[in-house]
């Protein structure tokens, strides 16, 4: 019973079933196809049926809703892997924020790979609460106002994107981008990120 739920500790899940791991078991041995988008790309649109799973080996991900960003996804996940099974329409739209390197697998293959997996689940459920807890983050931050809502956007911004020696914002996201993310204008974002940086 000790060895049971030591295997599924919460700690341990989170590390065993990672989004990486389940890519690296012989989901590459599917039909598979590998492709570079351009930034801006749109991988699954809100509201539209979607017949590929994606996983991101480089490049972030924006995570969208009718023109506001509410959170980005990294390397070493995937995109549509968290609405696998449910059938329903996507509630996000995923885009490519970055120049994107994806794998790009055909949905119904990853859901009979994922089926006959004994702890498949667990690979969905790690996922899914990877993203929720991107989402919950953003929102916890979003709440704030002014200086406060800006510093905390960029203290999830440097976890997302690779380390950079501009000050405030990394090369990858303009002003106008940043203030899609935060919900403030943009030129408001200006003055603030000066105050901060001066």
């Amino acid at each position: 019973m000790n060895d049971i739920q030591a295997l599924y500790d919460f700690r341990n899940v989170h590390v065993e079933f990672q989004p990486a791991n389940l890519f690296n078991t012989g989901m590459k041995e599917l039909q598979v196809k590998t492709k570079i988008l351009p930034k801006g790309s749109t991988i699954i649109k809100e509201e539209i049926h979607y017949q590929h799973i994606y996983y991101i080996k480089k490049g972030i991900i924006s995570v969208e809703k009718q023109g506001d960003i509410y959170t980005f996804l990294p390397n070493e996940n995937f995109v549509g892997l968290n609405g696998l099974m449910n059938h329903q329409k996507p509630f996000f739209s995923f885009i490519a924020f970055t120049e994107t390197e994806v794998v790009i697998f055909e949905r119904t293959e990853v859901e009979n790979y994922i089926k006959k997996m004994q702890e498949g689940w667990l690979f969905l459920y790690v996922q899914e609460q990877r993203f929720r807890d991107n989402i919950h983050e953003c929102y916890i931050f979003r709440r704030e106002k002014g200086i406060r809502k800006v510093e905390k956007a960029i203290a999830f911004i440097d976890k997302i994107f690779p380390a950079h020696p501009n000050k405030p914002l990394p090369p990858e996201i303009l002003y106008k981008e940043f203030s899609r993310f935060v919900g403030i204008k943009e030129n408001n974002i200006q003055k603030i990120l000066k105050k901060l940086y001066k």
